[in-house]
């Protein structure tokens, strides 16, 4: 699971990485050419998405607490305590099963 994780936030840096490629100019420039270049964007406006920017903040924190759970070790404990409780959950199923019979007749 951790591989699988670790897969997901590296797309995630390359995506983002894809995307300041394609946003950046392709050839070199010099001097009046950069100026000219630079007269077309409108540097007022805002550049950036303060909520996306939230968004994947939040995304890429989640993924990193997934990655640090250990998911054996919590099926391994989970089989542990219905192995421990096997007497009270087969009490609990017996109760419901009449409980549905006396409900439904």
């Amino acid at each position: 699971m951790r591989a699988v994780l670790n897969l997901i936030s590296l797309l995630a840096v390359g995506l983002i990485m894809a995307a300041i490629i394609m946003a950046a100019p392709t050839e070199t420039m010099r001097g009046t050419e950069l100026k000219q270049f630079l007269e077309g964007f409108d540097f007022a406006a805002p550049a950036l998405d303060y909520r996306s920017v939230l968004a994947g903040l939040a995304l890429g924190v989640v993924i990193a607490l997934i990655a640090r759970i250990s998911w054996v070790d919590i099926a391994r404990r989970t089989a542990g305590w219905i192995a421990n409780q096997a007497h009270r959950l087969l009490l609990l199923a017996l109760a419901a099963i009449l409980i549905g019979v006396i409900i439904y007749v």
